[in-house]
């Protein structure tokens, strides 16, 4: 892997994003760049087509899931212990941290919506 050309600062926590979401919650814009980025740095093209389709397919749906939100300072921490993780060159603590980051994602995919009684 490629080290990272990544302003962890602004990637992680772009300056205009307070003023866009007055409630912290991380853009969904910011959240795909983190990661197309992050996965540039791998040599396989494959990856970075497969991380679109599945933004996409998920971007499409996920107002039909289940909505869990998350605190976006965790959001934030995440995706600082994953870009740390992956600079240092800890491929374990890497892929831990990126499938912690995954959860919220999985939790949604997974929850059944109550029925209204």
């Amino acid at each position: 892997m490629e080290p990272l050309g990544v302003s962890g600062g602004h990637l992680l926590h772009p300056p205009h994003e307070s003023v866009e979401f007055p409630d912290g919650a991380v853009a969904a814009a910011t959240d795909r760049a983190f990661h197309a980025t992050l996965y540039r740095g791998v040599a396989n093209p494959l990856l970075g087509e497969v991380l679109d389709a599945f933004w996409e397919a998920f971007h499409r749906v996920r107002t039909d899931l289940v909505d869990l939100p998350q605190d976006p300072m965790v959001t934030c921490r995440q995706h600082r212990e994953i870009l740390d993780a992956v600079r240092s060159g800890e491929a374990i603590r890497a892929e831990r941290a990126i499938r912690d980051h995954f959860g919220n994602i999985r939790n949604r995919l997974t929850a059944t919506p109550q029925q209204d009684r």
